[in-house]
């Protein structure tokens, strides 16, 4: 999937599989740098927002995660995982 990056892709959710392929490959810089490529044009995606929540949090970014997550809410409100999530960024 990685090898695809070299490739010049107009498809965001192929970029999303590369930055997550980045993610499942332990190389942060580069996984990060998908993602945050992508922020602009998946910002209305829930599941895009809550993949980039947790990759914040994993990646020790307390405050965008808390961004990301608050943002996934106002798109799915109910999602009582996602919001004990939240919860417990508000308690760090």
């Amino acid at each position: 999937m990685v090898a695809l990056d070299d490739e010049a892709i107009d498809n965001d959710v192929t970029k999303w599989n590369i930055a997550k392929a980045y993610r499942q490959l332990e190389d942060e810089d580069k996984a990060y740098e998908a993602y945050h490529d992508l922020e602009a044009d998946l910002y209305d995606n829930p599941e895009f927002l809550q993949d980039y929540a947790y990759l914040f949090y994993e990646y020790g970014y307390r405050r965008q995660a808390q961004k990301m997550a608050e943002h996934y809410l106002t798109f799915v409100p109910d999602d009582m995982a996602m919001a004990d999530f939240l919860e417990n960024l508000c308690l760090d």
